[in-house]
């Protein structure tokens, strides 16, 4: 057994991503088909990066694009409990309700402790896919609701009520600064979806956040939503901003011990955050913790913001992290940063 995968997968990885022969490339594509048919998860993983495009590995790889192979191997990479397969799926939107169902980890946030975790002791293919997956998880709303233990008893659900107008074609279409791509440019998030979408009905599309993605050449980027698509985001990222799971009431872990909007202004928007928490399990991971406590929330806040009609480039998010216990002020952050 490797340090990270199987041999075969870490020798696979190796020949793929860190080497130039076609030769030794196609052996490790034969390697890894045998390996996902005998069950390994990873293999499965890394074997659907082999059809899903040039994107995913190295050009000139004499690797066939295949839609279809590429996305029954991802899925069955996270039935098998690949956590990079979990984390693959997500950042391509395509670990749609029932598949996460299907995976044995008990919430997002396990998979992507365990690819942090190889990250951190020098994997370098999970240290890339560890950073994109955070970003990822902080603008979809994934990290909220990912299995936490803490109940957030008497949660209050959004009092603003604007809705934007609805277009001719029946939609309603809102434009997100590039400051809340979470890491990715328009372009990917616009490929992202189109890729899930590809041969999906009306009917399925319907039941996704949004019905599409448009990207602008200024970096900032259009959802387009059905009204019902629109009222879901917009009460999911008003949950999503105090690091609420609205279907289960609990926060994404357990060191987060309360969150509460500490600025709502007359018309229902919420400005800051005041977050509390375990000092002691904050500070043994706190580079990690500050992320889900600090960026995540004030991305959802800024989204909730401009589904409440405030303007791109005025969104706004403070943020302070405090000791439950002692009420001790250990960091407060301000977001965007508007001098960048």
């Amino acid at each position: 057994m490797g340090k990270y995968f199987s041999d075969v997968v870490e020798q696979a990885v190796a020949d793929i991503y860190y080497c130039y022969d076609n030769t030794r490339a196609k052996a490790a594509e034969a390697a890894l088909t045998l390996a996902a048919e005998q069950g390994d998860g990873d293999a499965c993983y890394f074997l659907s990066r082999c059809f899903s495009g040039k994107e995913y590995h190295w050009e000139y790889h004499p690797f066939q694009e295949n839609d279809r192979k590429a996305y029954e191997l991802l899925c069955k990479g996270v039935r098998l409990g690949s956590d990079v397969a979990v984390l693959g799926a997500l950042r391509r939107n395509m670990l749609i309700l029932a598949l996460r169902e299907e995976m044995p980890f008990s919430s997002l946030e396990e998979a992507w402790r365990s690819v942090y975790w190889k990250a951190a002791n020098g994997c370098l293919f999970c240290q890339r896919k560890a950073a994109l997956a955070l970003s990822f998880l902080l603008l979809f709303g994934s990290l909220a609701g990912c299995g936490g233990k803490e109940d957030a008893a008497g949660a209050d659900g959004p009092a603003n009520t604007y809705t934007p107008p609805v277009n001719d074609d029946g939609y309603i279409v809102v434009t997100m600064p590039i400051t809340l791509s979470g890491g990715n440019t328009a372009e990917e998030l616009e490929a992202q979806h189109q890729e899930l979408i590809a041969g999906m009905s009306q009917e399925e599309i319907a039941k996704l956040y949004w019905t599409n993605i448009i990207a602008n050449e200024d970096g900032s980027f259009q959802y387009i939503f059905t009204p019902e698509q629109f009222q879901r985001i917009k009460e999911t990222s008003y949950m999503s901003g105090k690091l609420i799971d609205a279907a289960t009431n609990t926060f994404p872990a357990e060191f987060i011990k309360a969150a509460e909007y500490a600025d709502i202004d007359k018309n229902g928007i919420p400005w800051a955050l005041a977050v509390s928490v375990d000092k002691k399990q904050y500070e043994s991971s706190e580079l990690i913790n500050s992320f889900y406590v600090t960026v995540s929330p004030s991305i959802y806040m800024g989204m909730y913001q401009i589904f409440c009609g405030v303007p791109g480039d005025e969104w706004a998010a403070h943020v302070t992290v405090k000791d439950a216990d002692s009420g001790e002020v250990l960091s407060e952050h301000d977001f965007p940063d508007r001098d960048e």
